[in-house]
């Protein structure tokens, strides 16, 4: 976190700044910013090992913030949320694999691939890539993705605070 402390100057200015500096808040993994050149700076957050962002923790990341920003700037933290993908995949094993550790493998790398750690904020997923996690796995021979279903985060709003909703 050094190089991130160095850069900013322990000061948000840029937008960067903004990521930077909220990733360097110690229960944070991942910080993404909607800036428009200072008024005002909505932030979103991942807690380390993912999931969703805790009132708590919301309260702490603008109390790390207050310090850092600029006197004319209007600091919001939010929740990043979450997308649940739904996939359903046909997939063929080689003749020397066990379907069910094939399988195993296969749902592990999903797992792995689509964890906070390898995903952005707002990010974009390409079918493609879902493929090449599918198809580097050792014994697949071929698949095909029959279905991709997105469960979005339904976000509470300011009445809802305390509730996840649920689709």
């Amino acid at each position: 976190n050094v190089p991130l402390l160095i850069r900013t100057k322990d000061r948000a200015v840029t937008e960067q700044d903004y990521i930077d500096i909220g990733n360097l808040q110690p229960q944070v993994e991942q910080t993404s910013v909607d800036f428009n050149c200072g008024k005002t700076v909505d932030v979103y957050i991942v807690p380390n090992g993912g999931g969703i962002a805790s009132a708590a923790l919301i309260a702490d990341v603008l109390a790390w913030y207050e310090p850092r920003r600029m006197i004319t700037t209007l600091i919001r933290v939010f929740a990043a949320g979450e997308i649940r993908i739904q996939l359903e995949i046909d997939l063929r094993v080689g003749a020397n694999y066990v379907q069910s550790s094939v399988e195993a493998e296969v749902r592990s790398n999903l797992l792995d691939f689509f964890s906070v750690s390898n995903q952005e904020i707002g990010g974009v997923l390409h079918i493609g890539d879902i493929y090449q996690v599918i198809e580097n796995t050792a014994g697949v021979n071929s698949s095909t993705i029959t279905a991709v279903v997105p469960v979005p985060y339904a976000r509470p709003d300011a009445a809802n605070t305390t509730l996840v909703l649920t689709w």
